[in-house]
């Protein structure tokens, strides 16, 4: 993309374009956070951090806000603008961007982030039963994160792995041609990822037929 200086006043993090997503003003207060609590020198040290080892380059940008996803749980407004300050990629691309990719989100989301994919391929074979079937288990609706921030889930578009269909996703892991039989069980990965500190995270999951 064209590396334009952002025109936002020195010191200002404010939104501003239309591709900002909604309600990205309000995104650091969720969950009785007050503004006074963001660590402002925190979020400028990683973004530092983030862009040494990636650089400024094309495709860098994806893997910075990856990062800012895994540190923060979210991405802030404020290490958008961080960015877009310190390398001049425009602020509303990089709205774009988390409002473009699955794993990216600007309002804070649960421990655990728990995304059914509900694209054409996963769509057609029960990808929404089983998104009932996980608001029946933990208890909640889709689109929301539970009361006691364990939990977040929601429907994306598409993971790209169709042939793998339904797909459901936790914490980066990927589990393949879920039946809904299966769903409690997946559920119950998660506590026993979490007591073996995550071992297994990442790894691709997929029923036999």
């Amino acid at each position: 993309w064209a590396r334009r200086r952002s025109q936002r006043p020195e010191g200002s993090w404010r939104p501003e374009g239309p591709w900002c997503p909604e309600g990205a003003e309000r995104s650091s207060l969720k969950r009785g956070q007050a503004m006074a609590d963001i660590d402002l020198a925190g979020i400028h040290q990683f973004v530092n951090e983030r862009l040494a080892a990636h650089g400024t380059g094309p495709g860098a940008s994806v893997n910075v806000l990856g990062d800012i996803q895994n540190r923060y749980r979210y991405v802030p407004v404020e290490a958008l603008y961080e960015v877009s300050r310190l390398t001049g990629w425009p602020y509303a691309d990089l709205c774009a961007l988390v409002s473009s990719f699955s794993g990216l989100t600007s309002e804070p989301v649960g421990k655990h982030l728990i995304l059914v994919c509900d694209g054409t391929a996963c769509h057609t074979v029960g990808s929404l039963d089983l998104v009932k079937a996980l608001e029946t288990e933990l208890e909640m609706r889709c689109g929301t994160t539970r009361e006691d921030g364990e939990f977040t889930l929601k429907t994306v578009y598409c993971v790209g792995a169709c042939s793998l269909a339904p797909i459901v996703q936790i914490d980066g892991a990927s589990y393949g041609r879920v039946r809904l039989s299966e769903v409690a069980s997946i559920v119950r990965d998660v506590d026993e990822n979490e007591k073996t500190d995550g071992d297994g995270k990442g790894d691709s999951h997929a029923s036999n037929d």
